[in-house]
Parts: structure tokens; sequence; C-alpha cells
């Protein structure tokens, strides 16, 4: 008999919790969509950042860029958030 993926396996709370996030997502949107496409913005150009200087360019925390990430964070925000 084959078990349902959302049990309470490991990969079951997994998937349940992504499910959750994305319902919980999909409703900020719909009832804040200004402060929700900002954050997002926020998290994806900021985050982006920080894994090219980390991982790509491996600069290490000693020479991590930190002005570099603030700038992309706020050009990400100031013209891609209002074009969502």
């Amino acid at each position: 008999k084959q078990q349902n993926p959302t049990s309470t396996s490991p990969m079951g709370t997994i998937v349940k919790s992504l499910r959750n996030f994305s319902d919980w997502y999909a409703n900020q949107l719909a009832t804040r969509p200004t402060i929700t496409n900002l954050v997002s913005s926020l998290f994806l150009f900021g985050g982006a950042d920080v894994a090219c200087q980390l991982v790509i360019e491996k600069k290490g925390l000693a020479n991590y860029d930190w002005k570099k990430t603030a700038s992309l964070t706020f050009i990400g925000i100031g013209f891609v958030t209002p074009s969502l």
C-alpha cells in the first residue's frame, strides 16, 4: 500500500510546509500586494547579491561589500517593485 506523501513522513512535512507558505504568500499578495512585492524584491535582490559575493566571488565575510548589497537591494526595491 502506497502512503500519502503528505503524511507524517519528513517529505510529507516539507510538502505541507511549502503548501502552507504558498497559501499564506498568495493571501498576502491578494490583501497587501505592494508591501508583499516590496519584501519579495528585498529578499530576491539582497539574497542574490549575498550569494554572488559569497559563492561566486568567494569574498568571505571579512571582505564582504555591504554597500554593494544595499545598493542592489535598493535598486530592486526602487525600480523593480513598482513594475510588479
